[in-house]
């Protein structure tokens, strides 16, 4: 049997983010409700290479979400496609506006 470690080592990140850019992997909530026994860590180490960034407004993510408006202000964010990818899509944050459906 694979170990975790062993399964951890040998993933592809750039295999998997061009999946990811191909296939969008649904709201991390889904994804959490599918899956609600395996841990977060486990989830975000597996899950991360898949998030596409350029599906990320700059302008938009950093004026929406105002704790990433100050990482961006005091430079310990330096790019917004890739705090989405690891840390926005985990925490629910929407990457860009979505105009509602009806209205």
């Amino acid at each position: 049997m694979l170990s975790e470690a062993k399964a951890a080592a040998s993933l592809d990140t750039d295999t998997l983010a061009a999946f990811g850019r191909e296939f969008p992997i649904p709201p991390f909530a889904v994804i959490n409700q599918l899956f609600p026994t395996v841990p977060h860590v486990q989830f975000r180490k597996l899950l991360w290479p898949l998030v596409d960034p350029s599906v990320v407004d700059p302008d938009w993510y950093a004026g929406g979400h105002p704790d990433v408006g100050r990482g961006v202000a005091s430079g310990a964010i330096t790019d917004v496609g890739d705090h989405y990818r690891r840390a926005g899509y985990f925490e629910r944050k929407t990457p860009r506006r979505i105009d509602p459906l009806y209205g």
